[in-house]
């Protein structure tokens, strides 16, 4: 009791001398510094909450964690026993340092593997619109909205040429970028891409998923706070909006993957405090990015399979978070899951867990993957690639090889299980109105009703039908 006291007057000993309270702008103080901690129990998550440290993790338990914390915070954490270890005295430094890197091997024309390496904002947007010049058949490059600090949000669609009589194609999108510190996930979600557009005409199998799928892209979901984990803050998490506290204070940030409007605010698996990095926004969809992504999926009928791609722990996640009971389509969730972490495993053994967010990591509410799914009827995913935010370059390049079969792998599945057959207005939803349409068909004795190609219109082409409207609804 007496070791507790001590330790609580010794962080307000050091704070009253202002070394290291972070400001309200959420811009860190120079003296900041990576450590590795020992975390015993729940009183010392509570003890590094108290200093304010940011632990770089995305579950906190027992165990070895690194976190970013105020130099003159450390003999606080040495005094609770929390052992704590310097990684590296500069982080932010190391984030202005990658980007120096970044740009000198763009200016020297040293892009022959673009992906060797961490590319900044600029650069994943020049990829994207290169990547429209280079295959404009096949790339669609559009703007879904704009930031809180009014950059650009940018999709890319890939899909081949569509004639107005073909039946609309099942939808895949793959978004990343959600939390800033996240640099992997981008640029897997771009290799993917490339993969699409260069192996068309070339590769029978990455032809056959352009043909019949439709792919969007969303690169950077959340600019604005990609852009300041570059310049000023290597793991910033959140997005840059001003949230305006009850003193008048203001503070930044709004963790966009607690923004979604599906079981949004409930008393765990976010905060509503705008200090916490799971700060859930004042509303549901207040931000402009969690706005964006929503009215772009919410545009696409015919969306069949989502993946918000995050780093790291190496899982493959999906709904619910918000509670443990198991989601009404939960064998199928898990069926795809566990065939995505079959093929990761494949590339060099890496072996991903499989499971709910909820009962795998912790609980969440407001999440992409439970709103995609408990308000549209999609399945939705989340990887969580790699061991560690500041992969190595080199490990970066394996970490985005070893995920895209598995990406490639959400087109292969909608192509089998989702068809748009028994779409017969062409709107690419399966409804009353196709039925109804079929309907007719089928009394006029027309050839659209010949739904089992036999020639003749019968009992069987009423249940294939219905078959394909019930399962692709």
């Amino acid at each position: 009791m007496m070791m507790r006291i001590f330790v609580l007057a010794l962080i307000g000993s050091i704070a009253s001398s202002a070394v290291g309270s972070p400001p309200e702008n959420g811009v860190p103080p120079e003296t900041e510094h990576m450590v590795r901690v020992t975390i015993r129990d729940a009183r010392d998550l509570g003890m590094l909450a108290a200093v304010g440290a940011n632990l770089l993790v995305c579950e906190a338990r027992a165990g070895d964690a690194p976190a970013i914390v105020d130099a003159g915070m450390l003999p606080v954490l040495e005094a609770a026993g929390l052992r704590p270890v310097v990684i590296d005295a500069a982080p932010n430094n190391t984030a202005r340092l990658a980007r120096e890197r970044a740009l000198a091997a763009l200016g020297r024309g040293d892009i022959d593997d673009w992906w060797s390496d961490y590319k900044p904002l600029d650069a994943i947007y020049a990829k994207v619109y290169e990547m429209e010049g280079r295959f404009p058949d096949l790339v669609e490059v559009f703007e879904i909205g704009r930031s809180f600090e009014d950059r650009p949000i940018l999709a890319m669609r890939i899909t081949a040429p569509v004639s107005p009589d073909d039946a609309c194609r099942p939808a895949v999108l793959l978004n990343s970028l959600t939390h800033a510190r996240e640099w992997v996930p981008p640029m897997a979600n771009m290799l993917v891409a490339e993969t699409l557009i260069t192996g068309y005409g070339n590769d029978a199998y990455i032809t056959g998923l352009v043909d019949q799928v439709e792919w969007v892209f969303v690169p950077v979901l959340n600019p604005d706070g990609y852009e300041f984990s570059w310049t000023d803050h290597r793991f910033w998490r959140k997005n840059r909006s001003t949230v305006s506290g009850p003193t008048g204070s203001s503070r930044v940030g709004v963790d966009i993957n607690r923004n979604y409007g599906y079981q949004w605010g409930l008393r765990q698996g976010s905060s509503g405090s705008p200090a916490s990095s799971t700060f859930r926004g004042p509303a549901p969809f207040s931000e402009p990015e969690t706005r964006a992504i929503r009215d772009l999926a919410m545009s696409m009928p015919q969306l069949r399979i989502h993946n918000d791609m995050h780093s790291y722990s190496e899982l493959v996640l999906f709904p619910w978070g918000y509670t443990p009971e198991l989601s009404p389509e939960h064998a199928l969730h898990q069926f795809v899951g566990d065939e995505m972490a079959n093929r990761i495993a494949a590339f060099r053994g890496r072996n991903y867990e499989v499971g709910p967010i909820f009962t795998t990591i912790y609980p969440t509410s407001g999440t992409a993957n439970d709103w995609y799914y408990g308000l549209l009827g999609v399945l939705s995913y989340t990887y969580e690639l790699g061991a560690r935010f500041d992969e190595e370059p080199s490990e970066m390049r394996l970490l985005v090889e070893e995920s895209l079969p598995a990406s490639l792998y959400h087109g292969e599945f909608v192509a089998d299980y989702y068809r748009f057959r028994a779409d017969m207005n062409r709107d690419c939803r399966h409804d009353f109105f196709d039925l109804n349409l079929f309907i007719g068909a089928f009394i006029d004795g027309s050839p659209d009703a010949d739904f089992d190609g036999s020639g003749d219109l019968d009992f069987l082409d009423i249940v294939e039908f219905l078959d394909y409207l019930v399962t692709n609804r």
